[in-house]
């Protein structure tokens, strides 16, 4: 778990760094530098040759160490200086003259007229403006930014792309330099896990440098990236003489005519995610298609023939979930506003739930405390509201997730995770693949049946979204992301397990 601090945060951590190892900023730079050189000898061959485009402070300093790097390695380059200022800072003013001294030739650029030759195959590293940046960039910065936009070249960003910012919006009519691939130092940045970021991220890589660690925990900041979930292995583990009444009793309301696969692929999420025992309501034209694509499943009939109108006595199970293909009737609405009513602990609400609350906002008054909501986008919105920003709609998200006590799961790339305390959570498992029909249900199962063996909404919540994306990468590298189906999701979450908690069979 990895926190996401701010700029001033990150400067800070810097100068602790400093401070307390104790190292000088230059020898600092150059473990940072020498960190993304790394990377880059280990993705690109010896025969390639790169164009280096450096600014005139510390992140034009961690590019012209790499510059030097990548000369020593044998590689081919040519370097860039782009002097939008006179000023350089003064660590990347002795990285420049120990370029020099290596007999390393550095053409300087300081106006638009001077903009630099780039080879068709070159392979650019950004190293023009860092995450300080406060304003567009212009003159020769904004130039040079859109000289490389206009070639097809891979671009590798040091530390974030030129141009954009770390903790605001970055305006689409800004220059900003479109990467294939950024190497965020030490943690990610906030901006980038938005989907408006994506041009200008591309594939993001966090590269460790080194940072003091006592105080990046003491820092505060309600911004998380899970980047692994072994701390919660002690939760899932087994002993010899488990049972099924060990690891749990769950129900789950789901299904109507014509919608019984939502029944389904969420009940066999929750009995691969290592459920004991699981129950599932469904209406009566259900049953025998429940009953014959899981037959680990017990059933409850329901007393509607095409829909839910009922559910059983709530007294036996360990976690609760509704909504997967329930429909919006009005008779379906009347049962889960009973059934929030009765059931005091929290629950996973989804999908036709979360449509029927929206629907009928007054039940978002009786959602008991700390229950996991699971919406996409157009969920969320038809629940919330609208944001234009992507700051703003997270804004929304967390003050949401306060004003309903509640967990707040908006799905996509980066799934984020809002807290009634106010913290946030992103994901880092899952690709694009799995926007395909159904794989919402497989991650309302896997949160079921980590929850009834856990009973703790917040572990169930990060685990179950980690799982599920980690399934999803299982199945893309086994068979790629455009065949991918919400069946392969659920048929990888034990291997999925297995890997996130390193656990012994």
């Amino acid at each position: 778990m990895l926190k996401i601090l701010s700029t001033s945060q990150i400067r800070e951590a810097d100068q602790a760094t400093i401070s307390n190892e104790p190292i000088a900023s230059i020898d600092l730079m150059e473990r940072a530098a020498t960190a993304c050189f790394e990377w880059i000898k280990f993705h690109f061959h010896e025969q390639t040759t790169f164009t280096v485009i450096a600014g005139v402070g510390n992140n034009g300093g961690d590019a012209l160490v790499v510059a030097r790097l990548l000369r020593s390695a044998g590689y081919d380059l040519h370097t860039f200086l782009v002097q939008y200022s006179d000023k350089l800072s003064p660590d990347a003013q002795i990285n420049l003259e120990r370029l020099g001294q290596s007999g390393i030739e550095v053409s300087i650029i300081s106006k638009s007229s001077e903009l630099p030759q780039i080879g068709s195959d070159d392979v650019l590293i950004d190293g023009i403006f860092g995450s300080g940046l406060s304003r567009p960039a212009e003159g020769v910065a904004k130039s040079v930014i859109d000289l490389m936009n206009a070639h097809s070249n891979r671009i590798i960003s040091i530390d974030i792309p030129s141009g954009m910012y770390a903790d605001k919006p970055t305006v689409s009519s800004d220059s900003v330099v479109h990467a294939s691939h950024t190497l965020s130092l030490e943690l990610p940045k906030l901006s980038f896990l938005f989907p408006s970021s994506e041009d200008y991220v591309g594939q993001m890589s966090i590269i460790p440098i080194g940072l003091d660690h006592d105080f990046i925990e003491s820092v505060e900041s309600p911004y998380n990236f899970v980047d692994g979930i072994d701390e919660f292995k002690a939760d899932f583990e087994r002993g010899s003489f488990g049972h099924k009444g060990d690891y749990g009793y769950c129900l789950l309301l789901s299904g109507s005519y014509g919608m019984m696969g939502a029944a389904v692929l969420a009940a066999r999420s929750a009995l691969r995610a290592g459920a004991g025992k699981i129950r599932v309501n469904v209406p009566a034209k259900g049953v025998d298609v429940l009953q014959n694509s899981v037959p680990e499943a017990m059933c409850s009939i329901d007393l509607g023939e095409d829909h839910i109108c009922s559910f059983p006595s709530l007294e036996e199970f360990n976690a609760v979930a509704v909504g997967p293909g329930i429909g919006t009737h009005e008779q379906t609405a009347s049962v889960l506003e009973l059934l929030m009513g009765e059931w005091n602990k929290p629950m996973i609400i989804d999908a036709d739930a979360l449509n029927i609350i929206a629907h009928h906002p007054e039940l978002k008054t009786i959602i008991p405390a700390n229950s996991i909501l699971t919406p996409h986008v157009g969920e969320f919105e038809r629940l919330f509201g609208k944001r234009e920003s992507e700051f703003d709609r997270l804004t929304l998200l967390m003050e949401s997730a306060k004003e309903i006590k509640a967990y707040i799961i908006l799905k996509g790339q980066y799934t984020t995770i809002a807290t009634p305390k106010g913290d946030v959570y992103f994901n880092s498992t899952g690709n694009p693949g799995m926007a395909t029909a159904g794989s919402g249900d497989v991650l309302t199962g896997l949160i079921l049946g980590l929850m009834c063996q856990v009973n703790d909404p917040l572990i169930s919540a990060l685990c179950g979204v980690y799982i599920h994306g980690l399934s999803g990468d299982a199945g893309s590298d086994l068979m790629g992301q455009h065949g991918l189906i919400a069946s392969d999701l659920v048929e990888s979450i034990p291997f999925a397990m297995k890997t996130a908690f390193n656990l012994e069979e």
